[in-house]
């Protein structure tokens, strides 16, 4: 994280005295960010699209990973719902639940305090439409894989990749 321990101590133990939740919230960022120390929520998705193989027949949904997660900083808990499958398998949504240790939570918190700013209008067209939604006491904030930024429909940031690769390997 990119506050040093003593201060982090120190906005764990205001949270816990805000929201009645024991030691294990896990603070990230810093006001103003992308991923401030006070956000609640973070709902990273995964909206498909992209060159890809088709889904098989029968599927019930289009692109392997498309889905989304859901961390809540107060319990530690991530929950998802993203299409999976395999081989010719027809693709279908799986979704979980589960409370993550502290360390595995730090983990995905340095992830999301690594999303960043996005100020280019570059393109591409060969990568699935990735987003972040952050929610904190004040509102959500949404952003846009900064891959896209050329189409000029939000707010870009860099960074996306590493939360869903984070979140994929915590939700398992």
């Amino acid at each position: 994280m990119r506050i040093d321990s003593w201060v982090s101590g120190l906005w764990l133990v205001a949270v816990a005295a805000l929201t009645g939740c024991g030691s294990d919230a896990v603070a990230g960022g810093t006001e103003g960010g992308v991923w401030p120390n006070s956000a609640t929520q973070a709902v990273v998705t995964n909206q498909g699209g992209g060159f890809g193989p088709s889904a098989p027949q029968g599927s019930t949904c289009d692109w392997m990973g498309e889905g989304s997660y859901t961390f809540t900083v107060r319990d530690g808990k991530l929950a998802w719902h993203v299409c999976s499958g395999a081989g010719k398998q027809p693709y279908a949504y799986v979704d979980g639940t589960r409370v993550l240790s502290k360390s595995e939570a730090q983990t995905l918190v340095a992830a999301l305090d690594k999303v960043a700013l996005y100020t280019g209008d570059g393109c591409g067209a060969d990568k699935p439409s990735f987003a972040l939604e952050v929610t904190t006491p004040s509102g959500k904030r949404s952003y846009l894989d900064s891959f896209y930024a050329c189409n000029k429909q939000g707010t870009y940031v860099d960074g996306i990749d590493g939360v869903l690769t984070a979140a994929a390997d915590l939700a398992h």
